[in-house]
């Protein structure tokens, strides 16, 4: 589930104008019971604002750093819940590929996979250990 790195959701819209439909959606899919269950201590906060303002979704990862999706309102229809929640997963993907353990990861060059040869002395001996011990 992509809301696992994720700390803080805030949405901010106005009820009364078309152009938050799609912070209410994403309103809709963060509290689902399978999305709540990747991420039980999430907070989400939402503004709904007194009078017109232009719709704002911002996204506080738990390595602190932020992601906000804003818009004016002529573009709102271009903008999705599912747009949201993909640049989410792509962002928790990354985070999980930092968080990997040197040996799993693979090295990419400029035509694919690199050879062997252009792995780190200390890489090659602590993968060597760590196959030997399984």
């Amino acid at each position: 589930m992509p809301l696992r790195h994720v700390q803080r959701i805030g949405v901010q819209f106005y009820s009364f104008d078309n152009s938050g439909r799609f912070c209410r959606e994403l309103l809709r899919r963060v509290n689902a019971a399978k999305m709540l269950q990747s991420n039980p201590k999430i907070e989400i906060k939402c503004d709904i604002a007194p009078g017109p303002v232009t719709p704002l979704v911002t996204v506080t990862y738990v390595d602190d750093t932020h992601e906000s999706f804003g818009i004016a309102p002529a573009y709102a229809p271009r903008t999705s819940a599912q747009h949201i929640l993909d640049a989410i997963s792509v962002k928790a993907q990354t985070m999980e590929l930092s968080e990997a353990e040197p040996w799993k990861s693979i090295e990419f060059g400029r035509w694919g996979p690199t050879t062997d040869d252009h792995f780190p002395a200390a890489l090659k001996k602590a993968l060597a250990q760590k196959v030997s011990s399984e």
